[in-house]
Formats: C-alpha cells, structure tokens, sequence
C-alpha cells in the first residue's frame, strides 16, 4: 500500500493515531487528520500545500514527522523492529554483538528498551538476590552519538544513535 492510498482510504480516527503514534504529532494531529482523510495525493508536493495551507510557517517543522508518519504506517516498521529485537540477539554466540543503529526517538526507545530487558539479571522477590543472571551485557548505558564535527559534514547524522550488546552466556 501507498501512501496515498493509506490516506484515501483511512477514515479521521486513523489517522490521527498514525499522526500522533508514529509521528509524534499531538498538537496538531485531528486537525491533519480531517484534511489529509479521504485524500488522493497524486505527488508528494500536493501533501505539502495541503499542509502549508492548514498550519502556515508551521508546516516547514511538521512536514518531516507527517512524512515519517506515513513511511513508518507503510512499511509497518515498528512491527518489523520488534520481530528484529525479539530474535536477533538469541543468534548471538557468547562474546558475538549487535549493534543497533536508530534514527528517531520511536526506534531508540524500543531498542533501548529491549536491549535493557535483555541485559537485566532477574532477582529472587523474597531474597532480592540474582535468581538468573543475564545472558546479555549493554556495552554503553548511554548511546554513542555523531560528533558535532560529523554532523557539520553529515547533517543527517545529527538524529543517529548507536546502541551495542554483548551476549556474555547462552
């Protein structure tokens, strides 16, 4: 499916869940969601000055998430990610890594997530003790991200965030 055609065929509601879920619009996103509803977008520029005609200067900072929206609602990405996390780090032999690259706070966030639940040691509830200690370690708590240096060569580079774990045991 298209982008278009998830726009001309998707009713209010859902849209404004793909807006506000994967695009992070909170502010803005029923008022999106009633223009762009119903829609047949030809070109990408049409989705644009459908855009800049509701919200005005505002729409040159919001167009990125709308787009990132709909690429994210089409390719079912997250879906994929969390299939990806699941199995994985389980093809790891001990001493193997994997690291994860992400470029949005959506991606980061179930990464991050995934990767501490795996390196967390699960403790007895009585005694507080390890019970089963974690097959996985984090190799950084926080995530390497690009130097200012490499953002000025690489502005796409300022969103990226890098994310490693080592599988210490099977």
């Amino acid at each position: 499916m298209t982008a278009s055609e998830l726009l001309r065929q998707s009713d209010v509601s859902a849209i404004k869940v793909i807006l506000r879920d994967f695009g992070e619009l909170f502010r803005d996103a029923h008022r999106l969601a009633i223009t762009l509803a119903g829609q047949s977008f030809e070109k990408t520029t049409d989705l644009v000055h459908a855009v800049e005609q509701l919200l005005g200067y505002r729409a040159k900072r919001i167009l990125p998430q709308i787009f990132q929206a709909l690429r994210i609602a089409v390719n079912d990405e997250l879906t994929m990610l969390d299939a990806f996390l699941a199995e994985a780090p389980l093809l790891l032999k001990p001493g193997g890594r994997i690291g994860m690259i992400s470029f949005h706070s959506l991606e980061d966030r179930r990464v991050k997530q995934a990767f501490r639940a795996l390196s967390t040691s699960v403790k007895d509830p009585v005694t507080g003790q390890v019970a089963v200690p974690a097959s996985f370690v984090e190799l950084s708590r926080k995530p390497m991200v690009a130097s200012p240096e490499e953002c000025a060569d690489n502005p796409r580079a300022r969103s990226a965030k890098f994310r490693v774990l080592r599988r210490v045991s099977s």
